[in-house]
Parts: structure tokens; sequence; C-alpha cells
């Protein structure tokens, strides 16, 4: 994997490790993409280099799980 590579799956994993967490906390409808970046510490134009919605964070924890 290249460094690019490594970074950009530290990236996405981050943001929906964050999604996770606001998730749980205050439920998927309650959590804005927003809230979403900034608990991972991205922009949110990054977010959306990596994720089209929040549907697609939300079905990103399943795939991984």
């Amino acid at each position: 994997m290249t460094n690019q590579a490594v970074r950009r799956a530290t990236t996405r994993a981050r943001i929906s490790d964050a999604a996770t967490r606001l998730f749980m906390e205050h439920g998927y409808e309650a959590t804005s993409l927003a809230e979403i970046a900034r608990e991972a510490d991205v922009a949110p134009r990054t977010l959306y280099l990596h994720f089209d919605s929040k549907a697609a964070i939300a079905l990103d924890y399943f795939d991984r799980w």
C-alpha cells in the first residue's frame, strides 16, 4: 500500500468510527454530517470525498462488521 492509500484508509476509518460513536450516543437522525466531520477532525469536504451520504457512512459500519 502506498502512503496515500494508507492515509485514505485511515481517514475513512476515522470518519466511520466517529459516526458510529455519534449514532450510538445521539441516534442516526439526530446526528449531522457536520458533527461527524467535527468528531472525526476532518473538513466536511473531506467527508464527502470518502462517503456520498450519511446513509453510506452507516452502511460502512455494517460492511466492516
